[in-house]
């Protein structure tokens, strides 16, 4: 089907207009426009837009995602990336704000570890980098205190610790992964390659969601 942009942009303001509405209406229309106009990015912002309306801010993510990828225009890819930019503020404020409930309702964790990690969740949005960093700075202290209780003595990097730890049955295979991976996002923190992006708030969401199992975990023995 043949249509102007302006024409292709009326039809996916109308089907936002109807998504937001009536969801079940709304995404049956715009699946009928992405198969009319597959390569168009309008019918994908309109989606997001509407999805980002109804508070399915994941979907509207990935719709915001594709749309840039598909616009031509400089000036509408960049509407995309700042309306990501966005999205990901609010995801990181719900996943931030659950996890900090989670843990601050622990009864039997250390206070100060406890406290720590608090303060660390708490710079994801602002300061992910640091956030990262103090995350593994956590960790670190989380596993040498384990290593001291049960008299453990080894002298090497965090790396082998945790893994001295998981040895000896004292840390799970599932707990020993979740602080390779608060480790290894904290090292990209602190030694940064050249040419690598800076990390954004998303980037530390495992970090963070490995350390509430971790902490219940912990929380439950």
């Amino acid at each position: 089907m043949s249509r102007n942009w302006e024409q292709i942009w009326k039809l996916a303001k109308d089907a936002g207009q109807m998504l937001i509405k009536d969801r079940g209406r709304g995404e049956k229309e715009f699946g009928r426009l992405l198969v009319l106009f597959p390569g168009d990015g309008m019918v994908f912002f309109e989606r997001a837009k509407a999805f980002e309306a109804i508070g399915e801010l994941v979907l509207a993510k990935a719709d915001y995602e594709a749309a840039e990828r598909l616009f031509p225009l400089e000036r509408w890819k960049q509407k995309d990336r700042d309306a990501v930019k966005r999205i990901v503020e609010l995801l990181a404020g719900g996943t931030i704000t659950e996890a900090q409930r989670r843990v601050g309702s622990l009864t039997s964790v250390d206070a100060s570890l406890q406290r720590e990690v608090l303060a660390a969740m708490a710079k994801v949005g602002t300061e992910p980098s640091s956030a990262a960093a103090d995350l593994r700075r956590c960790v670190e202290k989380l596993v040498d205190c384990l290593m001291d209780q049960h008299g453990i003595m080894v002298n090497d990097d965090l790396d082998r610790r945790i893994w001295a730890l998981n040895d000896r049955g004292i840390v799970p295979d599932i707990g020993a992964n979740h602080m390779h991976t608060i480790r290894i996002l904290g090292n990209r923190a602190l030694h940064p390659k050249s040419g690598e992006p800076d990390l954004q708030s998303g980037d530390i969401y495992p970090s963070v969601t490995a350390f509430v199992a971790i902490l219940e975990w912990l929380n439950s023995q």
